[in-house]
């Protein structure tokens, strides 16, 4: 993603490169291209600099109870979840869990219907994490 926008970033940026050098203007003075420049170029060394970090690494520690039956709460503790769900999601063998709260260290969910016994699977923005098996009564 970060990729993406650096690409998107050197691509304007060339292409007011071009109207600075005296190419077409697109209605702009020369004192608003170079302004939109320098305010470019900076965005780009922030984003590559953004482009260089590694993402938190997630994990999870621990699911309890395990066993578990359907409709049972479950804590899956550990770290690198996100503060909040947003667009991270819970599943349980490849069936979506119903997540009642979110935090960084800690999930609590609802065990669906149609769980099997399997991994849990988090994912969130840095990516996906799988426990170890998860045992449905």
């Amino acid at each position: 993603m970060f990729q993406q926008i650096v690409d998107l970033l050197t691509r304007i940026k060339a292409a007011l490169d071009t109207i600075a050098a005296g190419g077409s203007t697109g209605g702009l003075t020369a004192v608003q291209t170079t302004q939109v420049i320098t305010s470019l170029t900076a965005l780009a060394v922030q984003v590559e600099a953004l482009a260089g970090t590694t993402a938190p690494t997630m994990s999870i520690s621990s699911v309890t109870p395990n066993p578990a039956a359907i409709g049972a709460q479950v804590t899956i503790a550990g770290s690198g979840f996100g503060a909040s769900q947003g667009s991270g999601a819970l599943d349980f063998n490849g069936v979506a869990g119903s997540v009642t709260m979110w935090t960084d260290g800690a999930i609590v969910a609802v065990v669906p219907t149609g769980a099997t016994t399997g991994q849990l699977t988090v994912t969130n923005n840095a990516g996906s994490k799988a426990s170890t098996p998860f045992n449905v009564q």
